[in-house]
């Protein structure tokens, strides 16, 4: 989880000029950094155990998954791990207008005291 988008832009220039593409325009509009929480952070075993009280199965861990979220500014800075919890279902339409979440998983979102 080391990977530097800064890095990762200067290297696509590079390789752009190196193909022949100097006349491409690459902006840098900003960027998010690489973060995850190890398998056997106590978060993340209370949050399986939580999941698996609410749907009565063994809950999939999934380390990494495509996509940009903010948690590397809570995660690194703060030395944290930082978890989502996904609640959807495959026809939940993720980021469309008509995107939904079924109130019955809601219930995941519940601390425990343990």
């Amino acid at each position: 989880m080391e990977q530097d988008p800064e890095d990762i832009f200067a290297k696509l220039r590079r390789h752009l000029d190196a193909q022949g593409f100097e006349d491409v325009k690459a902006e840098w509009l900003g960027a998010m950094w690489p973060t995850k929480a190890a398998p056997d952070d106590p978060l993340v075993v209370l949050a399986t155990r939580a999941a698996e009280q609410v749907y009565g199965k063994p809950s999939s861990l999934i380390p990494t998954a495509g996509g940009s979220s903010p948690i590397y500014a809570f995660s690194r800075p703060l030395n944290i791990p930082v978890i989502t919890a996904g609640i959807g279902n495959m026809q939940n339409r993720q980021h469309a207008p008509d995107e939904f979440v079924r109130h019955a998983a809601c219930s995941l979102l519940r601390l425990r005291n343990e």
